[in-house]
């Protein structure tokens, strides 16, 4: 009876220590999973705060980027008034400084462009198709004087003029009663052919547009002649100063019907 006593008792004893080795082991294994949970839940609290933060800095990203395109926009408004009351200044300016001159229709511009290198070439004025300037029309600075006439491109609001000293160009002429034809040198002076020496031509007389070369309507002041010359050909050699200055050219007259 002793000896099945004993056995009964190693035998609770070694269930017992078998049980409390068992709940260690699920202890620990509780313990990892709630060290485990623990981890997960910080990295989503991380992952949630990086979202929150980057969402914000998107959202501040947008706003500036919405902020410069609202600035460049009222940038471009402002640059457009300013250009607005620069027409508005220069129409009053226009207005103010335009002399009478005996056409029904004369626009009058400011002179843009002028080329020192170029200048008996051509120069741009603020004056185009936009005023009802077209090619061809004749040009006079704000006495009347003879000056040019309009050659393309014609923009909307800005044209070329060519110059009667344009070494090419060929403008009718009258001196007294003799008819002729002026042509550019390149320089203030200009040349007229074609008329005959029995002509009385004289150094100081008044040179006027004759109206036959189909741009400049008759009657209008061309330059005074400073030399006359008699020579073995069939004309005289007549030397024309122009009334006009290139170098201080600040208006012209765009004579758009005549």
């Amino acid at each position: 009876m002793q000896e099945a006593r004993r056995v009964y008792l190693v035998f609770l004893a070694l269930n017992l220590l078998l049980l409390l080795s068992q709940r260690s082991v699920a202890r620990r294994i509780g313990d990892a999973i709630y060290s485990l949970v623990l981890r997960v839940e910080g990295v989503g609290a991380f992952i949630s705060g990086a979202y929150h933060s980057a969402g914000k800095k998107i959202r501040a990203i947008s706003r500036a980027r919405e902020v410069l395109e609202e600035n460049e926009g009222l940038r471009r408004a402002l640059v457009q008034e300013k250009l607005k009351v620069t027409r508005l200044r220069q129409e009053l300016e226009r207005i103010k400084t335009q002399p009478s001159l005996p056409y029904p229709s004369v626009y009058f511009a400011r002179t843009v462009f002028l080329n020192p290198v170029s200048l008996h070439l051509r120069f741009s004025v603020a004056a185009g198709w936009g005023q009802g300037v077209r090619e061809f029309m004749p040009v006079v600075d704000m006495k009347g004087n003879a000056v040019g006439k309009v050659v393309g491109p014609v923009l909307y609001a800005s044209c070329w003029v060519r110059p009667i000293t344009y070494p090419m160009s060929s403008t009718g002429v009258v001196i007294g009663q003799y008819y002729g034809v002026a042509r550019g040198t390149g320089q203030d002076l200009l040349e007229v052919d074609y008329i005959y020496p029995t002509s009385s031509v004289s150094p100081g007389e008044e040179v006027y547009t004759s109206g036959l070369d189909g741009v400049f309507p008759p009657g209008i002041p061309l330059g005074k002649v400073v030399s006359v010359k008699r020579t073995p050909g069939l004309f005289l050699k007549i030397k024309v100063r122009a009334n006009f200055s290139l170098e201080s050219l600040k208006w012209v007259g765009i004579i758009r019907k005549w």
